[in-house]
């Protein structure tokens, strides 16, 4: 029979070196922002940040011995910034186990759908928590209408167009919920579901979440309640729409007080569909906010790409180096305008809802941490990576990461909302 020994040596012929190349297209953010590692201080990860300049100036302008004024130096502070350990597990029969193990062709056959389902889930999760983390006004959605079905202990929920983004939902059968009430100020407060409610079933078109739970937890979801993953809600990383919504603490420093810590909102009231002028005048606040000079990316749900897509100007559209004047194609995957920053290149995010959109510089951005998606033990890479079930016929295969995503320079992010598609 094989063992996990067995297994786990396998694992790391066939996988060893390639499981950053597994990571999925969808995974932007993952794609375009290094893991990095910090300086761990207890439970967090600490990076030094500048928040001011030097004011220690003096003028003088009639020749003489002046005075000069006080230094004022610039001012440093440590941010500390929360590592966020993620899990997942899966288990393997016996039986598939004992025919993985006559040789790396055969192992890699029979496990890569399972290794790059994972994958998949973990970057997935990820994805969604460098978005969405700690989004205690906006959660991975927010409800618009509750719908009793004649099923006992069954219910439908309708997301909000704004708060809806089609790859968080799909293939989220199975999922665990948590739903929160929330208060005057939209933050998520009171948790409705003391017990796991599960998402059963999901239409992506009409945005409806189908869920199994006890009738007195369905019956308590009510519109504008915010939706959560199970556990997520204070424990998953401070994501994008944390970091530019946040007022006052940010990773251990006060926004109110530095205004380089602070991220840029452009709200779009009354509410209406992102164009590009509405993105240059956002960009352009951020330039005169924290001198920003250089290229942007800029996310956008798959609905609101269409739509800026249709009305962009053409004169300030630029084309890579594929374009050819020869032949004529229609459509793009991306599209980049110029705008006072420098080149922003406008991208299709399957996880980003419909009413946000993030513009941000990759490079001042990284994920830290004390590990990137991994199947090795923490502290232990000689270790087996499967482990005997304690109760059943198999081994579990774990995947674990723990990080979470920074920036030095908040007031080089903004956040865009109030879109409609």
């Amino acid at each position: 029979m094989a063992t996990a020994q067995d297994l786990s040596k396998l694992f790391k012929v066939v996988y060893g070196k390639k499981l950053e190349n597994l990571i999925p297209e969808s995974s932007i953010l993952s794609k375009r922002i290094p893991f990095k590692g910090a300086e761990k201080v207890g439970e967090k990860f600490v990076q030094p940040v500048m928040l001011s300049s030097e004011q220690g100036f003096t003028y003088n302008s009639d020749g003489s011995a002046f005075a000069l004024n006080d230094a004022v130096t610039a001012v440093f502070k440590q941010a500390e910034v929360d590592g966020v350990e993620l899990l997942l597990r899966t288990a393997i029969s016996y039986r598939h186990a004992s025919k993985a193990v006559e040789g790396p062709a055969a192992f890699a056959s029979w496990t890569k759908l399972v290794v790059k389902n994972m994958v998949d889930s973990m970057a997935k999760r990820l994805e969604i928590g460098m978005l969405y983390g700690n989004a205690q006004t906006a959660g991975i959605g927010i409800v618009e209408s509750v719908t009793d079905e004649a099923t006992a202990d069954t219910g439908t929920m309708t997301l909000s167009e704004a708060s809806f983004a089609p790859g968080i939902w799909a293939g989220a059968e199975g999922s665990e919920l948590e739903i929160y009430s929330v208060d005057g100020d939209g933050v998520a407060d009171s948790l409705r579901n003391a017990a796991s409610i599960t998402v059963t079933s999901v239409d992506l078109d009409d945005r409806k979440i189908t869920l199994a739970g006890t009738e007195a937890q369905l019956d308590a979801i009510a519109a504008t309640d915010v939706i959560f993953f199970k556990g997520a809600k204070s424990n998953d990383m401070k994501g994008l729409h944390h970091i530019a919504n946040v007022s006052g603490d940010l990773h251990g420093i006060d926004n109110s007080v530095y205004t380089l810590w602070k991220a840029h909102n452009e709200a779009i009231s009354p509410a209406a569909p992102l164009t590009v002028s509405k993105v240059l005048e956002g960009v352009g606040k951020m330039v005169a906010k924290s001198g920003l000079n250089e290229d942007l990316i800029l996310m956008v749900s798959p609905r609101c790409f269409e739509k800026v897509n249709a009305t962009g100007a053409a004169n300030a559209r630029s084309f890579d180096s594929s374009y050819s004047s020869s032949k004529q194609e229609e459509g793009s995957r991306n599209i980049t305008y110029y705008g006072q920053n420098g080149k922003i290149e406008i991208i299709p995010n399957i996880f980003c809802k419909n009413g946000d959109a993030f513009a941000l510089s990759p490079k001042d951005f990284k994920r830290v941490g004390s590990t990137d998606v991994t199947f090795t033990l923490p502290g232990k890479p000689s270790e087996e990576i499967f482990l005997q079930l304690a109760n059943n016929a198999g081994y579990e295969l774990r995947c674990y990461s723990d990080q979470g995503i920074f920036t030095s320079s908040p007031s080089k992010l903004c956040h865009f909302s109030g879109i409609t598609v």
